[in-house]
């Protein structure tokens, strides 16, 4: 039986082959996720399209989502863009205000950019 990849919309089963016992398994990821889950085994060609199905496939699609709890690009984006107008919202002193604009703009900013998202503009009142 050969096995190749099997790309269902945005989710893709990536046949493994296990070093043990000459089995080769399905392993369920999703587009801009660094996850994969266990899907299957199948036993036979046969048993691969059955596994295959729409009903089966959404079925794995939603034991993925239930394990991997990942979260795409542009969810990160947006809690860590939450996280600047939060940080933004605290009151310091002279070192804090130094502080607040530096965990902002730097460490919170630096890591929207390098997802390909656009940090948020704070003015310092």
């Amino acid at each position: 039986m050969e096995h190749k990849q099997i790309v269902y919309g945005e989710y893709v089963l990536t046949p493994c082959k296990n070093a043990f016992n000459e089995k080769t398994s399905y392993w369920l990821s999703k587009k801009d996720h660094t996850i994969a889950v266990y899907a299957f085994t199948p036993m036979d060609a046969k048993n691969l399209k059955e596994m295959t199905t729409d009903e089966s496939m959404q079925s794995y699609i939603s034991h993925f989502e239930e394990k991997a709890g990942a979260k795409t690009k542009s969810e990160v984006i947006s809690m860590l863009q939450q996280m600047q107008k939060e940080t933004a919202k605290c009151v310091g002193f002279i070192a804090g205000t130094v502080s607040q604009l530096w965990v902002i703009r730097e460490l919170l900013g630096t890591r929207i950019e390098e997802l390909g998202g656009e940090s948020i503009k704070i003015k310092v009142e």
